[in-house]
């Protein structure tokens, strides 16, 4: 990807915050210097400004999930983001397009979630345990696309897999999500989309809203 091309994936930037409207299929994190990366991205979009960059990455993405993610430029930034996460005064929302068709116009969902670490994904149990964390969400219909339903998620915990994993287990996996059940589709990556960022400044206190639109119209029915 091009420094043009990466420029225009920015959705907001200041000296203390980036915003990147995240491609399905690129992952976050490093994984080698051969493999290109959002992380790698990020560093040589800043290195045309600043000799050292700082790269601090506030949250993540799954590899195959698109949209709004945050890098924090400096560490107090980054140190200040990360206690907004804690203490839950940032607020995510998510598009999802499953398989099928959802009955319901609006619902939450609340389960306990442990990682399966040989299968890499998430198991869900309705029962609390050691192991287990409580995750829970809550989702609106939007619409149909065919004989899937479009769904507004609002996550209220970030674990894991977790959207991907709770949605299957209502009986509802998200598309081309094979790992969760979800069916095969043309598209890159699956079915997830995030849609909203909302948070306090680090710096100002402003509250601010980053949104980023997903194309709809080229879901492959």
């Amino acid at each position: 990807m091009s420094p043009e091309q990466f420029k225009r994936c920015i959705l907001f930037e200041d000296k203390f915050l980036l915003i990147v409207d995240k491609s399905a299929g690129i992952a976050v994190e490093k994984i080698s210097p051969q493999i290109i990366t959002l992380e790698s991205l990020v560093y040589s979009h800043l290195l045309l400004s600043d000799k050292k960059p700082f790269v601090g990455i506030v949250h993540r993405l799954d590899r195959p999930t698109s949209g709004v993610i945050l890098f924090a430029k400096k560490p107090s930034v980054l140190k200040k983001m990360n206690a907004q996460f804690e203490k839950k005064t940032v607020k995510k929302y998510y598009v999802a397009l499953v398989d099928g068709e959802v009955p319901h116009s609006s619902g939450s969902l609340r389960d306990y979630l442990h990682k399966d670490f040989l299968h890499k994904k998430a198991m869900i149990s309705g029962q609390k345990s050691v192991e287990n964390k409580e995750v829970k969400l809550n989702f609106e219909k939007i619409g149909l696309v065919g004989h899937r339903t479009l769904l507004n998620i609002e996550l209220m915990t970030g674990k894991y897999h977790q959207i991907r994993a709770q949605l299957a287990s209502m009986g509802f996996p998200i598309a081309g999500d094979v790992l969760y059940g979800g069916k095969l589709w043309t598209r890159e990556g699956i079915g997830l989309h995030a849609s909203e960022l909302h948070f306090n400044h680090p710096e100002t206190k402003e509250r601010i809203t980053i949104k980023s639109d997903w194309d709809i119209d080229s879901i492959p029915i």
